[in-house]
């Protein structure tokens, strides 16, 4: 492993590695001593050697975070941003729905005012019209002169009203 990755680590992950490397560092060195050893004390001390070998990289690849766990907490961390997003999409939508319906309030506020404006003007328009002095001149159809020729439908139409 790099150096530039083990000092990145935390802290007790570069503890596993130092423990892994050990137990390989002294797996040769018993194997030499068995081989080259010449009494009881040497075939020992290297028995004690590989037992400690096998002790220390097993104690690493144990204590070592499975992928299962690393997975699980990843997880874990994914669906609580997503969650945090989850809630500040949701406060912004709320905050322009709110902007949104004051708008409208607003709009629909103008609108109401102009009409009750426009219901009053043509109120006025009303009461003008019902007086006579303000209403405005009917123009009569001008009257045929007597004896003239009246079209038949029109006399018809005309004496039926």
């Amino acid at each position: 492993m790099p150096a530039s990755e083990e000092h990145e680590g935390p802290p007790g992950r570069r503890l596993l590695t130092a423990l892994f490397w050990t137990g390989v560092g002294l797996a040769p060195l018993a194997a030499l001593l068995l081989l080259l050893g010449n009494g009881d004390g040497s075939l020992r001390i290297a028995v004690v050697l590989a037992v400690l070998a096998v002790v220390l990289i097993g104690l690493s690849s144990t204590l070592r975070r499975d992928s299962e766990a690393v997975r699980a907490e990843l997880e874990e961390n994914l669906l609580e941003e997503i969650d945090m997003l989850r809630q500040d999409v949701r406060g912004d939508i709320a905050t322009a729905a709110r902007a949104q319906h004051r708008q409208f309030s607003e709009k629909l506020q103008t609108l109401y005012e102009s009409v009750e404006a426009l219901r009053g003007q043509l109120d006025a328009a009303r009461a003008g019209y019902d007086r006579p002095d303000l209403r405005p001149p009917v123009q009569q159809p001008p009257a045929a002169p007597h004896g003239a020729h009246v079209p038949r439908g029109a006399a018809g139409t005309a004496q039926r009203h």
